[in-house]
């Protein structure tokens, strides 16, 4: 009997350890298109799509005797990737299905950091791998690993569109790549074309390889199918930022044409994401487009926000790239784009990546939250636009929290932005010297306790609104001129602290304290500014 027992009880562990390998090993059974590809496949059971956030932009000021100039650069693995990725799917469990077009080699002697104008000439010299030989496929794994390939093994039993295959190991027994030859449908009279393809499984450590490469190969190669490639038409769109040239041989046209082209591309084979022009904006959301009242608020609000800003914060130079603005559907699709360390954010401006990324809304919660809402996407908002519109160059962070404060406490009345005082930042205005807040670099202003932090953006707001306000007020106000005269210095100094200094030098600061604490301790001076247009 006791031995019955011991045979019973390991033939239920190993029932169990089986059973708990097949419920994290991925199995194809979920039909799906990417029409920017032409392909129909299978995805993992309950996989969520995952975007990559756009290029993340690097600035560099150089200095060669008296010359100084300003560059931004990519860096040129991730500018690689983005041009081969289709899209990319993880599981519930955390096993990552990679789809990659393999469109040519790696570019040899770049450097990390790159112009995208340096880097467009050297692939403009690659010659397009569609009918290269098997060794130059693998040359391009190897590319992509960064580390030699293994020898392939090629499968057999493929047919049509599926013209061959190949199953290749990786230093990582859990990650198989997949090198496959398709003849894709170009639609009307070109016939199909062979097109070369890489499928990237990063398995979870628990997972049964065998048991999701048989699944593959079984189930996802055998269903494989094609449709006619489905390109993106362009928007042609009137921007309202000017045009012209930025410097050197990249037009603006040429760069603002890319980065909306870009941002649609970027979620063109992913299921359940839209992207929607709105003037300046491309509006990318996993949200059925006018079935969600947060997307509606946003393509009424966005044009005249971004507007007000220009009127407020002229540009230096035009704009050379479209804002992207990215608004989730599931609160844990936010966090994991975010990341855990901002999993509590609202919402999220990332300055290298010029992106805004938008926390999801419960619907049944959203007409109680609304205002808060889009004061919140206001803010973060005109961080973005400042951004690009002085791109490279950096202002001091009391001029960007202090706009975006301003217009967080703005509403929107019948397409005009109309700019309220904020009570609690009022209450606070005078607690911090104007000399200390200038004082202020990013790390002193944002790197402090919750009471001074508070204070550090209250006299921000209250500082802006107290000129820009009063200014609109009085054309009389002696303090006119303070903030497009520092944006003047700005582009002459090519510094935000500079700049500063610059303009102190025409306005003393004791005399704009002393204002400063007078228009906030005169209530006839704030009633009259919130009756200015």
């Amino acid at each position: 009997m006791k031995h019955i027992l011991l045979v019973g009880s390991l033939f239920l562990g190993l029932w169990g350890t089986n059973l708990a390998l097949a419920q994290v090993t991925p199995s194809f059974v979920v039909p799906t298109d990417l029409p920017g590809a032409g392909l129909r496949i299978l995805l993992p059971a309950r996989s969520v799509e995952e975007p990559l956030p756009p290029l993340e932009r690097r600035t560099y000021r150089f200095r060669q005797g008296e010359r100084t100039w300003t560059e931004e650069r990519y860096v040129a693995r991730e500018i690689w990737l983005r041009s081969h990725l289709l899209g990319q799917w993880r599981d519930a469990h955390g096993n990552r299905m990679r789809i990659l077009q393999m469109r040519y080699r790696f570019p040899e002697g770049l450097q990390e950091d790159v112009m995208r104008s340096v880097y467009d000439a050297a692939v403009a010299q690659l010659p397009d791998l569609a009918e290269e030989s098997s060794a130059a496929l693998l040359d391009w794994v190897g590319d992509y690993l960064q580390s030699e390939p293994v020898v392939p093994v090629v499968l057999q039993h493929v047919s049509h569109p599926l013209q061959g295959a190949a199953r290749l190991a990786t230093d990582n027994p859990q990650r198989v790549l997949y090198v496959l030859r398709i003849a894709v449908a170009q639609g009307g009279l070109a016939g199909n074309v062979l097109q070369n393809f890489v499928v990237d499984l990063d398995l979870v450590p628990d997972a049964d390889v065998a048991r999701a490469l048989q699944s593959f190969e079984e189930r996802f190669l055998r269903s494989l199918d094609v449709m006619p490639v489905r390109r993106p038409s362009a928007p042609v769109m009137e921007p309202t930022s000017g045009s012209g040239a930025t410097g050197g041989d990249d037009p603006l046209a040429a760069r603002l044409a890319r980065s909306r082209a870009e941002a649609h591309a970027s979620v063109a084979n992913l299921r359940n994401w839209q992207s929607v022009d709105i003037g300046d904006y491309v509006l990318l959301s996993d949200q059925r487009r006018g079935a969600h009242q947060l997307i509606r608020d946003l393509e009424r609000t966005l044009g005249p926000m971004r507007d007000a800003f220009a009127v407020v914060v002229p540009p230096l130079q035009p704009i050379a790239a479209v804002g992207v603005i990215r608004v989730f559907a599931e609160q844990a699709e936010y966090t994991r784009y975010v990341g855990e360390a901002y999993a509590w954010s609202a919402g999220l401006w990332s300055p290298a990546r010029s992106e805004l990324v938008i926390r999801p809304v419960e619907m049944r919660h959203y007409q109680q939250a609304r205002e808060q809402i889009l004061s919140t996407i206001y803010h973060e908002a005109f961080h973005q636009y400042l951004s690009l519109a002085t791109a490279p160059l950096q202002v001091c962070v009391w001029f960007n929290e202090g706009h975006a404060e301003l217009f967080e406490a703005s509403r929107l009345q019948r397409n005009t932005i109309v700019f309220e005082e904020n009570a609690s930042a009022a209450q606070r205005a005078i607690g911090l010297p104007l000399e200390r807040l200038f004082a202020l670099d990013h790390s002193g202003f944002y790197n402090a306790n919750d009471a001074q932090r508070r204070q550090h953006y209250a006299t921000a707001w209250a500082l802006i609104y107290y000129l820009r306000r009063s200014a609109a007020a009085d054309p009389q106000f002696a303090f006119a001129g303070f903030l497009d005269g520092y944006m003047q210095a700005l582009a002459q100094t090519r510094s935000g602290p500079d700049a500063l200094r610059l303009v102190l030098a025409r306005y003393p600061l004791a005399a704009l304290q002393a204002d400063f604490e007078a228009f906030w301790g005169s209530a006839r001076r704030r009633r009259a500014v919130l009756r200015a247009p």
